[in-house]
């Protein structure tokens, strides 16, 4: 009696032990479980910070190029071609001369305009004086003026678009300049529409367009453009999908925190 006594009493013991070091292990994996979560948090985190600053100043240098294209590139060519304007033209000048006078204000003219029109894109003046919708509506005056492609705006926010912060509106800017771009080179499309609405405390953007479509593999592979846009989306916590629907064109809807 007492030998199965304790023979039981050893069997218990030894149960007992093995309950406490799978407490213990559990304990320790639940631990390291949290701190790995902690670890990846952080990760996320500083990832999203180095987005951010790597956006700020890309954004930067770009304004900082085109201020120094339109005020000291284009001051430049205005003063030359000032110069040209100075010798002046008679009967007895030589044709030839005359010519290439004329050749070379023209070519002045399409560098100043180019030129500023590259400023322009670098750092838009209608996004910094009047905000993100009158910068939104002046792109689609020029792609509806080119009578190419139709560009529709559908805003269901009432005033949110002319609400947004600063870094918000730069980033949704440049992202659908570069959707647009990619519809212009790739999709064929005749029309795109872009559609606000607000959801909670949240802003949704669906930018859509009648075009080819986007591949699959373009999709698990993503190109510069892309890449771009999901860089410039993160900057701000937001976040984007694109639709399955090859029949449909291409269709992006980016969801971003208010």
């Amino acid at each position: 009696m007492s030998s199965t006594f304790v023979v039981i009493t050893a069997m218990l013991f030894s149960l007992f032990i093995v309950v406490i070091m799978i407490f213990f292990y559990l304990r320790y994996q639940n631990r390291l479980s949290s701190e790995q979560l902690k670890i990846q948090e952080q990760e996320i985190d500083y990832q999203k910070k180095l987005i951010q600053v790597t956006v700020q100043s890309q954004e930067a240098e770009r304004k900082r190029i085109g201020q120094e294209l339109h005020d000291n590139v284009g001051t430049a060519l205005s003063r030359l071609r000032l110069v040209l304007e100075g010798f002046h033209t008679d009967e007895q000048q030589d044709e030839r001369k005359k010519l290439l006078q004329q050749s070379g204000k023209q070519i002045i003219d399409t560098v100043v305009n180019d030129v500023r029109n590259i400023s322009h894109q670098l750092s838009p003046t209608i996004l910094s004086l009047l905000g993100f919708e009158e910068a939104l509506l002046e792109i689609a005056d020029q792609l509806n003026a080119a009578g190419k492609l139709q560009f529709n705006i559908e805003n269901e926010t009432a005033n949110l678009l002319v609400q947004l912060p600063e870094q918000t509106s730069i980033a949704l800017y440049r992202t659908i300049q570069e959707l647009i771009s990619n519809t212009i080179k790739h999709a064929n499309a005749t029309r795109i529409t872009v559609t606000f609405k607000q959801q909670s405390t949240d802003l949704l953007m669906t930018y859509a367009d009648n075009g080819t479509g986007i591949a699959k593999a373009e999709k698990s592979r993503p190109g510069m453009g892309l890449k771009n846009i999901a860089s410039r989306i993160i900057s701000v916590n937001g976040t984007f999908t694109m639709a399955d629907e090859q029949t449909k064109g291409f269709v992006m809807h980016i969801t971003l925190p208010l």
